[in-house]
């Protein structure tokens, strides 16, 4: 368990107070829970597999959960990938699109961790993909990052929309 969070997404954790709850929606206005199970902390996000059978709670990593009993199946790490001389990803997952393409994606910033002197930029841009289909998943990175976007600086009221990063 994360000492600092108590996260739910950690193997050794117990499920915090967070939820999903599962609606009739023919129910109309007045639909009660037909169904509630217990959901990684700071999910932020839910996808279900093209069949149904799987839900993807997107969090600091990507649980994968039984969509018709909550049990979880497994997971996708993100925030504690396993990529050598590499930092943790900065996620930004805040308008991921899936339904067109059955492909969940979303952009990551990292830096890469060996000597600056033989990686340059160290700075990495890429992309997750999770495919609802297959569940397969992807890390990529796609480019030298050139911006840095929503940087927010130490002084919690100010923050840039773009940072450019020197050459």
């Amino acid at each position: 368990m994360c000492i600092s969070c108590r996260c739910a997404c950690c193997p050794t954790a117990t499920r915090s107070k967070t939820l999903i709850s599962l609606y009739d929606t023919s129910a109309g206005l007045d639909a009660k829970p037909v169904r509630t199970f217990p959901a990684p902390r700071r999910t932020a996000i839910l996808a279900a597999s093209t069949d149904g059978s799987k839900l993807y709670a997107v969090s600091w990593d990507v649980t994968i959960l039984d969509a018709q009993t909550g049990r979880t199946l497994g997971s996708h790490r993100l925030r504690r990938w396993a990529r050598p001389d590499y930092s943790e990803p900065d996620v930004l997952g805040i308008w991921p699109q899936w339904e067109q393409t059955g492909i969940y994606s979303n952009p990551y910033y990292a830096v890469r961790t060996v000597s600056v002197r033989t990686i340059r930029p160290p700075y990495k841009t890429g992309i997750f993909a999770l495919d609802l289909a297959s569940d397969d998943f992807r890390v990529m990175d796609f480019e030298d990052t050139s911006a840095i976007i929503f940087l927010r600086s130490s002084i919690r009221s100010i923050a840039t929309g773009v940072r450019r990063l020197p050459p």
